[in-house]
């Protein structure tokens, strides 16, 4: 083949070579703005990826996104100079004060069966430390009647003066055609507040009951009954809440057997109350004379206190004490058909089969 056939085989598609030798500089062109481009973005951004920067411009990937619309983060120094910077620790924290709790004993479960009763709730409780030893529905809340009484006669004493005169407007002969149990007084007369107290405690006096507020309370009965409240929240008694001195039913008037345990409790704590509410009976200077509803007082051995109670939606209910061979036993009977007979019978169990909790 001579050189002609050579350069026509060279030459043969021109238009192919041309393509070629463009690609290659076009290859080479991107290539070099490519570097360019790098150089600038790690001279500005430290070298890490935009959506792997932290907010404060560091290269943790693992960081949290940066929000919209998120308040600007406050300028950093320089990481050699908070590298550079001393270390403060702050002092360390006092230490509390040890405070040694007495231990609670646990409950103990009974030795035998508790016995059968007609009441729907009770509560069982050790009048050494008021700590519940058994309960049945002990915290369920239901009317309690006029174990009310009870919170009403603390609060005559400890804040009122037993010898102070009480001009009384209240009718107990229009109480009892209404079915309230009275003391008898009437509108016009004078009483002192110990009498009321015993009236109140005693025949389960409703008309004595109002008498009491009205005077305690600066002739508001309202008042009154707040200071009912506020003495049951300080004695512990959260399933409790009155809405009156006496106890007559009412849908804001309830309380529980636990509940009116701790009350009866704090009452025979008192050497007033302990006295008032084992009195069997009473007559007052002008000779107005009751006995003590309370038969348990009289039926039970080694019973003292502390008040009975009954309405239609209660039934009947009775808060009472016992002792024996040195322990001593409160027990609140709610919704019973006869509180005489159950609160016997669930004393003799708990002193036989109870264990003491304290």
């Amino acid at each position: 083949m001579n050189r002609f056939e050579n350069e026509e085989v060279v030459n043969e598609h021109p238009v192919l070579v041309f393509s070629l030798v463009a690609l290659v500089v076009f290859a080479m062109l991107f290539l070099i703005a490519e570097a360019t481009s790098g150089a600038e973005k790690r001279d500005q951004g430290g070298g890490a990826p935009l959506g792997a920067q932290t907010p404060s411009g560091g290269g943790g990937g693992s960081a949290a996104p940066v929000l919209e619309a998120e308040a600007p983060a406050a300028a950093t120094a320089p990481a050699d100079a908070i590298a550079s910077a001393p270390v403060q620790t702050l002092p360390a924290a006092p230490a509390a004060p040890a405070v040694d709790t007495p231990a609670v004993p646990p409950m103990l479960a009974p030795t035998a069966a508790p016995p059968h009763v007609s009441a729907s709730a009770y509560a069982v409780v050790e009048r050494g430390c008021g700590l519940l030893s058994y309960g049945f529905n002990e915290h369920e809340r239901l009317a309690p009647a006029s174990l009310t009484k009870i919170i009403t006669s603390l609060i005559v004493a400890k804040q009122g003066n037993l010898d102070d005169m009480v001009n009384i407007s209240v009718s107990g002969s229009q109480m009892r055609k209404q079915g309230s149990s009275i003391m008898g007084i009437e509108p016009g007369q004078r009483y002192s507040l110990r009498d009321l107290l015993y009236g109140l405690m005693l025949p389960s006096g409703n008309d004595a009951a109002m008498a009491i507020a009205q005077h305690l309370g600066g002739g508001d009965i309202h008042h009154f009954v707040e200071m009912m409240n506020a003495e049951a929240q300080a004695l512990g008694m959260t399933d409790s809440h009155f809405s009156n001195p006496h106890g007559l039913d009412s849908r804001t008037l309830y309380s529980s057997a636990y509940d009116m345990a701790l009350a009866g409790r704090a009452a025979l704590d008192l050497p007033l109350l302990w006295d008032v509410s084992n009195a069997r009976n009473y007559t007052t200077a002008t000779g107005l004379s009751f006995r003590n509803g309370n038969k348990l007082l009289n039926t039970y051995e080694g019973a003292y206190g502390v008040k009975i109670g009954f309405t239609n939606a209660a039934k009947q209910t009775i808060v009472a004490a016992a002792e024996r061979d040195g322990r001593a036993i409160v027990v609140s009977v709610f919704g019973s058909s006869d509180r005489y007979a159950d609160s016997a019978a669930i004393l003799d169990w708990a002193f036989a089969h109870v264990p003491a909790r304290c």
